[in-house]
């Protein structure tokens, strides 16, 4: 069986991604002609960027809302027994009752063919199927700092759960803000596919009993939507000096972010907690495109939302890109 994930979603735009090569574009379950895949790009985005090697077939269920109904998944899955994929990632959920059965049935069958199904929860609700059955690794959202981080108990209903936070995904020369249970299936579908080609062609239980060695935590209460990391940061802070020019620079860009003039001084008068100024997500993204203006490099990968979030951190994100542009130089 090939070592392929069946990305069921929206589709994908491959030419946005980093390895359009190693994506198949196939049927449309859908009947929707307009091109509403950035859903679907960004979790291929975010599974490229763990696994670069990773083949991706695409297929298109979700409509011009972003939403289907599970007896078109049923159709989808069941499609599936024919085709020569080793994973499917399912970031979506119903939580009609009545699609118990039905997408349970069309799961076992999958399962019994060697196939690992990675499905994530509601966003709002925390449960959801198909994410809930049995032996479908089902993936709830993780609030951390740590990227990338998961958790594995294969007793729980809801066996894992994964970094939710938001990254800002560079896609087509500008950021979009990708965070939530989507994005935590993704991880967790690229992680199943290294395991994969390290191990060769194992089965479910084999897989899990990999993700709950590699896991960070194996025991947390169950009960809540959410569950919220103490792992310490993922990423670097950058000790800074008052008049470097470094700090001029992020002072500049960050004025062109938020539509306010700023000054050194107001900068570090306080403490250097940048969310007082109005910093969120959607000016995050305008202020990584000003970074990459004001400091001449590329950011190529995604960025973590809260490495914006205080001025040692965003000098952390400035010295990693630099040093980047300086290896290519060299």
């Amino acid at each position: 069986m090939k070592n392929i994930v069946a990305l069921v979603d929206s589709g994908v735009d491959k030419e946005k991604c980093i390895r359009k090569d190693k994506i198949a574009i196939d049927t449309k379950f859908n009947g929707y002609e307009a091109n509403r895949s950035l859903h679907g790009t960004l979790c291929a985005a975010i599974m490229q960027e763990l696994d670069k090697e990773m083949d991706i077939y695409s297929i298109e269920i979700l409509d011009e809302n972003e939403s289907t109904n599970y007896k078109k998944l049923q159709e989808v899955l069941e499609y599936l027994k024919d085709i020569d994929i080793k994973i499917i990632n399912l970031s979506l959920a119903t939580m009609n009752d009545e699609a118990q059965n039905l997408l349970e049935r069309a799961c076992e069958i999958l399962v019994a063919q060697g196939k690992i199904i990675v499905a994530s929860v509601d966003n709002i609700y925390g449960a959801g199927y198909p994410a809930s059955l049995k032996n479908v690794i089902g993936v709830k959202g993780l609030r951390t700092m740590c990227q990338n981080e998961f958790w594995y108990n294969a007793e729980y209903a809801i066996q894992c759960a994964c970094d939710m936070s938001p990254l800002l995904v560079p896609l087509d020369n500008e950021f979009t803000v990708f965070a939530g249970t989507s994005k935590a299936a993704a991880i967790i579908s690229a992680k199943v596919s290294q395991i994969i080609r390290q191990k060769g062609d194992i089965d479910y239980k084999s897989v899990e009993k990999i993700l709950t060695k590699l896991a960070s935590e194996n025991r947390w209460n169950n009960k809540h939507r959410y569950l919220d990391s103490k792992t310490r940061p993922s990423f670097p802070y950058v000790v800074y000096k008052r008049k470097s020019e470094e700090l001029n620079k992020l002072v500049f860009a960050l004025s062109n972010a938020i539509g306010c003039e700023l000054t050194m001084d107001d900068m570090l008068t306080q403490d250097d907690n940048l969310l007082r100024y109005g910093l969120n997500c959607d000016n995050g993204c305008k202020f990584l495109s000003a970074l990459e203006s004001v400091f001449n490099f590329k950011i190529n990968r995604p960025v973590q939302y809260y490495r914006l979030l205080n001025i040692g951190a965003v000098l952390g994100v400035i010295e990693e890109f630099e040093n980047e542009k300086l290896e290519k130089t060299i």
